[in-house]
């Protein structure tokens, strides 16, 4: 507030319910502050307070929303995508034990592998999203990559 001093000074809590978010001061005026004053001070800072409540409390929606969306997102690659690369890899490798030809043999088996690492990055993009909030856990984009590049 400095050095300067203030010859009339009124100020109230920006509040909603009993959240106070900070403090509404007015000074110097000419004259003084009254009574109708000092309601139309405390009737602002109640719409102050209520306006920064609704910003926090739409900001809280918006990362719930962000959250339910990843479980939606993590849940349909996992019911779908992955069941269907599994499906397909259980597929290839029941043609690669039909195939006498060993070279195309080999192609198959190499495609199923290619499948089994696919669905383990799949895990670990839904395991990142459902543990998103939680960085601890969170595996980083290098780790994902070097599963795959590992396996």
């Amino acid at each position: 507030m400095g050095t300067h001093r203030w010859s009339r000074f009124s100020g109230v809590p920006l509040r909603a319910g009993d959240s106070v978010f900070g403090n509404l001061y007015l000074t110097d005026k000419p004259g003084g502050f009254d009574e109708s004053d000092v309601s139309l001070i405390e009737a602002l800072a109640l719409i102050g307070g209520s306006a920064v409540s609704t910003a926090r409390l739409r900001e809280r929606l918006e990362a719930i929303a962000i959250v339910e969306d990843r479980d939606r997102i993590a849940g349909d690659l996992h019911d779908i995508i992955i069941q269907d690369l599994f499906a397909i890899g259980l597929g290839i490798q029941g043609l690669s034990d039909r195939v006498t030809e060993e070279s195309i043999s080999t192609v198959l088996d190499e495609a199923v592998d290619q499948l089994h690492q696919t669905v383990e990055t799949l895990r670990m993009y839904i395991h990142e999203l459902r543990s998103a909030d939680d960085t601890r856990s969170r595996p980083s984009r290098d780790t994902i990559g070097m599963s795959c590049t590992a396996t």
